[in-house]
């Protein structure tokens, strides 16, 4: 009896794949078009239900999209929620499905390796968090779908969608390799990108060319001449404000940035930085090189391995600096992928622009002055003790104004954040980390105001947070952030703000 019941449902079985077979063997699908009669913007859900009948199940993606699903078929057809006419926009083909692409790809017999032999270098896509990886041609317009079997390794960028060629290299090394030979779950037919576009070329190019960079003879000033440095050959800075230095040839970059760190050095430069070495992650950073000179010390830092990171970029190196006036300063050097390549040569020019070097002409200043802030209908005057640092943004429609108190590097730093423009949004509300907040009634700048104090936890222990927004004219509004990690520093902030009260 139990034989007999296994051939039944055997039996069964072959009738139903046979059946699956015989309805969609024959069909052929049209890249970025659709199959037989049905076009994609044109057929409506409607004309669908009377070619296939109503044995499917419907399926709401986030009230976004409508599947129809065919599960005997293997089929489904979308149409966009918003859609009033209901007009196919996507099909998607499953392992139910019996027929062919038109450039030959049979899902049930066929691999990844068949796949990317007829079709060439796909565009990817894939996260961490999703457990599929899709292989995306859009200038024909079609996507497939396979099962994610192993975690993406950290050298490979996640979430990417890219033309870069060292990037597309590293990706489909990888995934060849790991699911060369995997079936397809699934492909998707949709509306095609380009009509011309061509494939990926994974060959030799411009890209590839290897070549030297040398650096200029004469130093220049750069973050408002603090320091002076060699350049490469060709480039050329628009002024010694600059913090950013770009060097472009042949689609490689090579870009190094310049951050003041607005404190003093302690006096063991070397344990502050391990510490930050050690904040990043001992086990991928170490100190490498000390350079003392006459007037400064250069501390480098290098990656043990080199990762691509969201942009696409290779971080290659830093330096913390400790300048002729006992502050610190940070360099750091990336190149893109592009540059991997000449890698050898860009390695090179952090090396020789690090050992250039040169304490510049202005030092930090910290002594006391008046800071104006204006807009069109309002002025309003700082008054900045001795011992605040005082940078400036100013954008479009909106000016940003930091005081910071100077410290040493390991100990705690106050500072004063004021904020002009529209749309201003209290710090506490965008962090993650749980706080406590005490509302009390103030002035800023001569104006009625809610000030927001914010603790880590009942003890109210520094360092916390003083948080006020007001109208600071008839257009813009102010936004003023206090970092308080003293008693002391509670009344320097008081006294450096007019008509204010917190």
């Amino acid at each position: 009896m139990k034989n007999n019941f296994y051939l039944l449902c055997l039996f069964s079985f072959f009738i139903l794949t046979s059946c699956n077979q015989k309805e969609t063997k024959h069909i052929i699908v049209k890249e970025g078009i659709g199959f037989e009669n049905i076009v994609l913007y044109r057929t409506t859900k409607s004309e669908i239900y009377k070619l296939f009948g109503t044995d499917y199940k419907q399926i709401n993606h986030n009230n976004y999209s409508i599947e129809d699903y065919y599960e005997k078929l293997g089929i489904s057809f979308y149409h966009i929620c918003y859609n009033k006419k209901r007009r196919i926009e996507f099909i998607n083909f499953d392992r139910n499905f019996y027929g062919k692409t038109s450039k030959g790809f049979d899902i049930q017999s066929m691999t990844f390796n068949d796949l990317l032999k007829i079709y060439g270098t796909p565009h990817w896509r894939f996260s961490k968090k999703s457990d599929e990886i899709k292989f995306y041609y859009g200038d024909l317009g079609i996507e497939f779908c396979i099962n994610k079997k192993e975690e993406i390794p950290d050298s490979l960028p996640t979430s990417y969608f890219t033309n870069d060629i060292y990037i597309n290299r590293l990706l489909f090394k990888y995934f060849k390799f790991v699911y060369g030979h995997d079936k397809i779950k699934e492909f998707t037919i949709l509306l095609r990108d380009t009509v011309d576009s061509k494939s990926l070329y994974l060959g030799k190019s411009e890209i590839d060319s290897v070549f030297p960079i040398n650096t200029t003879k004469e130093s220049f000033g750069i973050l408002g001449n603090r320091l002076k440095v060699k350049l490469p050959e060709g480039l050329k800075i628009e002024c010694e404000d600059q913090q950013d230095v770009v060097f472009e040839k042949n689609k490689q970059s090579f870009m190094f940035n310049v951050t003041d760190f607005n404190c003093l050095a302690s006096m063991n430069m070397k344990a502050d930085v391990a510490k930050i070495v050690k904040s990043w992650g001992n086990s991928e950073y170490s100190l490498k090189n000390i350079f003392i000179k006459k007037d400064l010390s250069i501390y480098v830092i290098e990656p043990h391995k080199l990762k691509l990171d969201d942009n696409g970029n290779l971080w290659l190196k830093s330096a913390f600096v400790k300048n002729c006036d006992n502050t610190i300063l940070y360099l750091s050097f990336d190149i893109n992928s592009n540059a991997w390549y000449n890698l050898r040569n860009y390695q090179k020019l952090a090396n020789e622009i690090i050992k250039s070097i040169q304490a510049g002409s202005k030092q930090l200043y910290s002594k006391a002055e008046i800071v104006q802030i204006k807009t069109q209908h309002r002025k309003i005057s700082i008054n900045k003790p001795t011992g605040l640092i005082y940078t400036k943004n100013i954008g479009t429609d909106f000016r940003v104004f930091v005081f910071n108190k100077l410290v040493h590097f390991s100990e705690p730093q106050s500072s004063m954040l004021v904020y002009i423009g529209n749309h201003p949004n209290y710090i506490y509300n965008q962090s993650d980390e749980p706080v406590i907040v005490e509302k009390k009634k103030g002035l800023l700048f001569g104006q009625d105001v809610e000030w927001n104090f914010c603790y880590k936890d009942k003890k109210k222990k520094f360092p916390y947070t003083i948080e006020g927004i007001c109208k600071f004219d008839s257009k813009d509004d102010v936004h003023v952030v206090l970092k308080i990690c003293s008693t002391e520093d509670i009344e320097l902030f008081k006294k450096s703000l007019p008509e204010t009260q917190y």
